[in-house]
Formats: C-alpha cells, sequence, structure tokens
C-alpha cells in the first residue's frame, strides 16, 4: 500500500480510546507514541515535540549538559523548598543526568514517572481521547498516523468501539514439541468470527471443518511464521488466553529465537517483551494488548473455587474442555496427535473458543475498559493502583504548587494497623442485621478532608479527627475526587452500568491501601493511621449507641456491624434494621457537626438479615457447651454461617464466609458435609440418622470423587527443604512419574501410603483420614450447641467400618 500524507478537513478531529503509551530516543531524538481505536479504525499518535524532564531545588548547583533546559518554576517541594524544572532533548540523556546527580547528592523530583503516562496525567486524560489539529496525518497499513496532534480529554461520554480479539492456544508434547495452535478471533462488531487451526505434523492436507481453516506444516518455524503473519492480518486490538502469558507466550517466544524470528507481534510489527516478577508474568508490545484472563479475572474480583479452564468454563458457560480429565491428559494429546490429528484440532481450538465465550459472559473486557476510563491507566497497566493514585492526585499536588518527591526518597515506617474487629459471640443467634458503612474509607477521607495535600497544608486552619491527627479544612483534593467519583457510580447505577459502577468501587477502596503502602510517593504514617483509626472509633461507637438502645452486638468487622433484633421486631426485620440505620446515620451526623464543625458523609444501611445464624468459637477453645447454653469461650473472626432471608417468602439462602465451605483447601466431602448438616440443623431437620450414613457411605466407597486436595505451591516442590507438607510429597511423587508435569497446583488424596496425586490414579484411600481430618473438625464445631458430638451420634464408626457391611 503506498504510503500518503492527508490534510483532509474530515479528518482534522478524533475520537478514540488509548491502548498503550510508551516512549523512545530514535537517532538522538525524543519519541512520544501513543496507539488507540475509534469507530474509523486503529490509530497511531507520534508525539515529536516533546521533552522529558524532572525537578530539581533551586538551590541546586547542576551541571549540565547541552541541550538541557533549566526553567524557573513557582512550585515546591513537600519541604516548601523552590524548585527549578529540567528538559532535556533525549530520554538517555534526562536518565543520564538524573543518574550524576543523585550520585551528587542532588535530589531529584517526579523523575521516575513514566513518560507516556506522566503526558496524559499532566493533560488530565483518562483513556478517551480528543485529536485536532495534526502537523500530519499519515496513512499506514491498516493505521492512520497522527503526527503532533493536540491532545486533550474527551469531556463528554461517548460510547467507544468494542475490542477486537484474538484468542488462542498451543499443544505440545512430552518432548518439548509444539504440536499445534488454535486460534478464534471476534471483531469489533462482536458478531463477525474466523477460526483457524495450525499443526504442525509430516502428513496430507486436513480438509477443514466446523468451520475451522486448517493449515499444516512440515516445521514448526514455518508454523510460527504463519502465525505472526495471521495475527498481522487480523489486526486484533487485544490477545488473549488462558496462562497466555506464563505458557503460550512464553513457550512460543523461545521456539521462535530458536528459529532466528522476531516475535512481531505489535500493531506497527514492534517485537512483543516478557517481563517477570516475582510469580507473575506480563507481556508488552505497541497497540495491542495481552490479556491473560484468569490473571484479569483474579485481579478483578471473580471468585473461582479454581482457575483452570475447565473448571471456570463449566462453571460461567457450562460447558467444558473436550479433555476435561487431569488424569493421562498428556498421554492423550499424544494420541490424539499421532493417530487422530482431527481430535487434536478439535480440542485445540475448543479451548480458545472457550476463553473468548468466558470473556463475553463475565464481561471482563468491558470491565477493563471501564477501569482505564476512571483510572486513567491504559491496558497494559490497569491494575497499577499506586500509578492509578498519581494520576488523581498529581495534577491536583501541581494546581496547589507543589510537586511530589522520587520513589527513592520515600521512608516507609511501618503499616497501619488493620480495621476493628469485636470478638463475636459464639453460638446461635436468631434475626441478626447486617448493618454496614457505605465505602467506610473514602466517607472517612470526604468527611476529615484527609490527604497528602491536607497534610501538607495542617498548620493552616486545621481540622482535627478523633484520632488527634489533624488536616487542612481547606486545602485538599482527594475529597472532592471522591465527591466525583460517587457522582459517577450514582449515575452508573441509575443507568444499571455495572462494569463502569464496579471500575469506580474499586478504584476508590483503593485509596487507602495506596496511601499507606512503601509504593506510594505521597505516603506519610499520619494518613492510614488516621484513617484506619477513625474507622475502628466509629465502629465503636456505633456498638456503644446500639447497646444503649438496648441492642446486643454480637460482631463487628471493619465496616459491619452483626445486631440482634429485639424480639418483636422479628417479623419486620428489614423495616427494623433500615430504622436502626437511620437513627445511626443522624446520631453520625449530630456527632461531627457538634465535635468538630463537619459535615459527615457517614452513611451506615441495612444490608441484610439472618433468620438463624452461627458465630462458631476460635479453634482450639472448649466446646463442652453442655446443651447449648452460654459460653465463655471467644468467637472465631470473619468465620460464620447463617440461614439469609431472601425476597422470596420461604426460600432462605444458607450462607457461609471463611469457613470451609467457601475455602479452596478443603475438599468436596468436607464442603457437601458442611453445607448438609447446617441446611439440616438450621431447618430444625433430623440429622443423626444422616450424619451416620454419610461415614458409612464414605467407608463404602460412595464419595471416592469427594476425596481430592487441590492446592497451589508457591515455590517449585524440589525448593522446600525445611518441611515437606502432603501436597509437596503428592507434587514430588509425581514429578518422579512425569518430569514436566504443572508445578504451580497439585491435586491429591490421601492413602494409607500418603499423599498421591491424582495422575498416578491411586485407589486404596485412607478413610480414617477424612473422617478425623475433614468431617469431625465441622461437626464438632457446631454440634455442641444442640447437645450432641460427632463421636457420640458416629458410635464408633469412624474406627469400626466393618459395622456398615
Amino acid at each position: 500500500m503506498q504510503q500518503q500524507d492527508s490534510h483532509q478537513p474530515n479528518q482534522s478531529s478524533l475520537q478514540g480510546f488509548l491502548l498503550t503509551g510508551d516512549w523512545e530516543d530514535v537517532k538522538g531524538r525524543y519519541y512520544l507514541r501513543f496507539f488507540g481505536i475509534s469507530h474509523s479504525g486503529p490509530f497511531e499518535v507520534i508525539m515529536t515535540n516533546q521533552r522529558p524532564g524532572f525537578y530539581v531545588e533551586k538551590a541546586a548547583n547542576a551541571s549540565l549538559p547541552p541541550g538541557c533546559q533549566r526553567v524557573d518554576t513557582n512550585l515546591r517541594s513537600f519541604e516548601k523548598k523552590p524548585l527549578d524544572y529540567l528538559s532535556f532533548v533525549s530520554g538517555a540523556q534526562a536518565r543520564q543526568v538524573q543518574s550524576a546527580l543523585v550520585k551528587q547528592g542532588i535530589r531529584t523530583y517526579e523523575s521516575d514517572l513514566k513518560p507516556a503516562e506522566k503526558f496524559l496525567m499532566d493533560r488530565e486524560i483518562f483513556a478517551e481521547v480528543v485529536l485536532k489539529n495534526p502537523t500530519h496525518i499519515r496513512q499506514r497499513p491498516g493505521l492512520v498516523q497522527w503526527i503532533d496532534p493536540e491532545v486533550v480529554p474527551l469531556d463528554e461520554a461517548a460510547e467507544m468501539p468494542a475490542f477486537s480479539s484474538l484468542s488462542f492456544d498451543i499443544e505440545t508434547g512430552k518432548q518439548g514439541q509444539l504440536f499445534s495452535i488454535g486460534m478464534h478471533f471476534l471483531n469489533r462488531d462482536q458478531k463477525t468470527e474466523r477460526t483457524a487451526a495450525f499443526i504442525c505434523k509430516d502428513m496430507a492436507p486436513i480438509p477443514n471443518f466446523d468451520g475451522i481453516d486448517i493449515q499444516v506444516f512440515s516445521e514448526e518455524g514455518p508454523m510460527l511464521e504463519a502465525f505472526l503473519a495471521l495475527v498481522a492480518q487480523w489486526d486484533p486490538d487485544l490477545l488473549i488466553g488462558w496462562n497466555v502469558v506464563g505458557f503460550d507466550l512464553d513457550f512460543m517466544l523461545k521456539k521462535m529465537k530458536g528459529y532466528g524470528l522476531e516475535p512481531r507481534l505489535g500493531r506497527n510489527q514492534s517485537n512483543l517483551r516478557i517481563f517477570r516478577a516475582g510469580m507473575g508474568a506480563s507481556a508488552v508490545t505497541h497497540g495491542r494488548v495481552v490479556v491473560d484472563v484468569p490473571r484479569a479475572l483474579r485481579l478483578n474480583f471473580f471468585q473461582f473455587e479454581r482457575y483452570g479452564l475447565d473448571y471456570v468454563a463449566k462453571d460461567v458457560l457450562g460447558e467444558g474442555k473436550l479433555i476435561s480429565s487431569q488424569v493421562g491428559k498428556w498421554d492423550e494429546i499424544e494420541r490424539q496427535y499421532y493417530h487422530e490429528p482431527e481430535a487434536l484440532i478439535r480440542y485445540n481450538v475448543q479451548d480458545a473458543v472457550l476463553v473468548t465465550k468466558i470473556v463475553a459472559k463475565t464481561g471482563i473486557l468491558n470491565l477493563l475498559k471501564k477501569r482505564s476510563i476512571i483510572s486513567g491507566m491504559l491496558l497494559p497497566r490497569v491494575g497499577g493502583s499506586t500509578a492509578a493514585f498519581d494520576h488523581q492526585m498529581l495534577p491536583a499536588i501541581h494546581k496547589a504548587g507543589f510537586v511530589a518527591p522520587d520513589l527513592a526518597d520515600i521512608h516507609y515506617q511501618q503499616s497501619a494497623k488493620g480495621g476493628h474487629v469485636f470478638y463475636p459471640e459464639p453460638g446461635l443467634h436468631e434475626y441478626v442485621v447486617v448493618l454496614d458503612f457505605r465505602s467506610l474509607y473514602p466517607s472517612i477521607i470526604k468527611t476529615f478532608h484527609m490527604d497528602p495535600l491536607a497534610i501538607l497544608m495542617r498548620d493552616e486552619d486545621p481540622v482535627d479527627t478523633p484520632v488527634g491527627i489533624k488536616f487542612s479544612r481547606q486545602h485538599h483534593a482527594l475529597p472532592g475526587i471522591i465527591s466525583r467519583l460517587l457522582d459517577e457510580r450514582a449515575k452508573a447505577k441509575a443507568t444499571q452500568d455495572g462494569h463502569l459502577s464496579q471500575a469506580i468501587k474499586i478504584l476508590m477502596n483503593s485509596f487507602y491501601g495506596v496511601m499507606g503502602s512503601s509504593g506510594c510517593r505521597f505516603y506519610h504514617q499520619d494518613l492510614p493511621d488516621a484513617i484506619t483509626g477513625v474507622g475502628r472509633f466509629f465502629l465503636e461507637k456505633s456498638k456503644t449507641y446500639l447497646e444503649d438502645e438496648g441492642y446486643r452486638v454480637i460482631y463487628g468487622d471493619t465496616d459491619s456491624v452483626f445486631v440482634c433484633l429485639k424480639p418483636h421486631q422479628g417479623s419486620q426485620y428489614q423495616q427494623a434494621g433500615e430504622a436502626i440505620a437511620g437513627q445511626l446515620n443522624q446520631y453520625f451526623k449530630d456527632f461531627i457537626k457538634r465535635e468538630y464543625g463537619l459535615d459527615s458523609f457517614l452513611d451506615m444501611e441495612y444490608e441484610k438479615c439472618y433468620r438463624q445464624f452461627f458465630l462458631p468459637p476460635s479453634r482450639g477453645e472448649s466446646r463442652s457447651l453442655g446443651g447449648g447454653g452460654a459460653s465463655e469461650v471467644k468467637g472465631s473472626k470473619k468465620r460464620y454461617a447463617g440461614m439469609m432471608i431472601t425476597a422470596e417468602e420461604g426460600d432462605d439462602q444458607l450462607v457461609f464466609t471463611g469457613m470451609e465451605y467457601v475455602r479452596s483447601d478443603w475438599t468436596k466431602l468436607a464442603k457437601t458435609f458442611q453445607w448438609q448438616l447446617y441446611q439440616k440443623l438450621f431447618l430444625q431437620r433430623p440429622f443423626e440418622d444422616w450424619l451416620k450414613d454419610y461415614v458409612k457411605d464414605l467407608h463404602k466407597g460412595r464419595h471416592d470423587e469427594w476425596l481430592v486436595y487441590r492446592k497451589r505451591l508457591t515455590k517449585p516442590p524440589r525448593d522446600y527443604t525445611k518441611s515437606k507438607p502432603p501436597h509437596v510429597k503428592a507434587a514430588l511423587r509425581l514429578l518422579e512419574v512425569h518430569p514436566g508435569a504443572d508445578q504451580r497446583y497439585i491435586s491429591y488424596v490421601m492413602t494409607e501410603d500418603g499423599p498421591v496425586p491424582v495422575e498416578l490414579e491411586p485407589e486404596v484411600f485412607d478413610y480414617e483420614h477424612y473422617v478425623e481430618k475433614q468431617l469431625k473438625p465441622i461437626a464438632d464445631t457446631i454440634l455442641p450447641y444442640f447437645g450432641a458430638s460427632f463421636d457420640s451420634i458416629v458410635a464408633g464408626a469412624a474406627t469400626q467400618p466393618l459395622l456398615f457391611d
């Protein structure tokens, strides 16, 4: 395609959504580069008229190279020292000077900001942009380049195009071969689909089937080249997959390197790079975003018991992988490759299709887009809460006349105390309402004007707080940001935009954690101490007020209180709960206005009611409770169960929090047992015979499929030296048989020969282990409150399984 410059009037302005941003030096010149999408297609923004830079103190006697400019400013450091701005001809020059200054003992300010993020931050741009008045517009293959346009924030609501996505998955052999690549493409219209598969095998071409475009290659190198060409041809905005960074891309890039291929997966044919940090990894390139779907789900608070593709697909879609069992999976893939390649292609492509379907069903991509628009972080960095806080706060700090320090100069002291928790009152309770502070920490910040700027200016007209830490009454920024976000969330709820509402909630809830973290340039010990301290103060105030009103507060945790209604209120539980919440809000309003001269933004609301509610005793506490009478034992924090009243009369819902039923490290045997036991107890149904039969069926092998433990390894199994818990022993046994086995998770059962991985197909189970370690602890947590115990009901059955024959 011929490359042309264009100055057509209809191209003088463009609305778009930014995908990626970066900078580079080319022949000593500095460029900022952004890629985005619009309704007219992908675009690239190249800024040649920007200069990188940072701040130094005016008093600093710095020797500067040619081309550097030192500009006088009216800005000050947090220590109130006046600052100058240094700008440079290239990024390399800026880094060299910054390093030299630090070695001379001269402090630099905001020198560690990412240049592309700083460019957007300074213009208060939040992913959505308007491009105006470029010096040039150039047509490129599949792309329009805007050279040095005016880049401004989109100041009105506009519907941005959906993402096009390419989901891909690879299948590999035991000897490190690349067998096949399955691909599923979805266009921006969310209707146009394409499916393809490449297979590396010395064989005749396979006819296309099931809508799959199939290509056969005799060598891996040409197949990888074809994959790169297909990505360029289909031109997706997003590359998605299941563990696609840590496995698929990592494997493919190593293969490409071996064949002398460059991983040209960027929109401008730039290389894709993988960065590793700790146990995680990320992949970046220009103009396209790699989304590792299970990681995105985790980071956006989607919760699954397990994060394997088959498990999540069945949970979300009701369908799973074509090879779903882990037992013999590798052997089956090898068999299909050598003897039934069409089956392998179907399996491979199905995995890619499942990822596309999960993405669509969960709405995770829409949520990521909303988070980008709300936080200002472009998609590759959308989970960066600290950087998002910078994006919110730095423009406000600059407007107030201050410049933030480099992270290297922050002296972190200690983490703040956590939220307050009352010791629970263990036992069974009836008609328990849960009252919840809506957005507790954001509302505290808003009420008491808490933020970094208010710390800097607190000597001017200070506001005191219940914990004695002062903030400025007039100079603050974060309370206004929170007000704007709360207004936006209210609009999102009114329009039923659940993704936007969730994105705003995630961002607001991150503010407290960021300000108390060692990675925050605005860190000050008083900020997290004041926020959590005031939270504890008002949780205690709530308890005191309610007890003075004659209520029993049986539990409280950070932003919630659990209150037993009075006997006459049970039939009108919702009205009673809402009335109590209203009384508390009026009490807070009067108290804060009287004591501090401030308007209260604390908002307690009625959340739910439990008809029956159980708070277990702490583990290790005495359970000799007789017939369920009062006990002096302490309750167990963050663990409870109850029958929650629902809108449908007579359709109460059994809810567990923090207990075995919701924990991934307990077996299905234990979870099913707990759910059924509590259901019977709360509904006052006979349970003794059922419990005996449950143990009897266990010993008869009727629950064998429920005996699997699944645990995550935090490091390779051979790196465990001091102790080897059961899951590590199982992982080591698996490696002896399958050296290439996945070492991140292990599924195993307990046998008479110890822990054995399920892949080895164990047959002789240690049923007594499951009775003593899984069933009995669950039962004896609650049965004493019903005047019973596990052993008294089972009557020795746990140690005499032959009695049930």
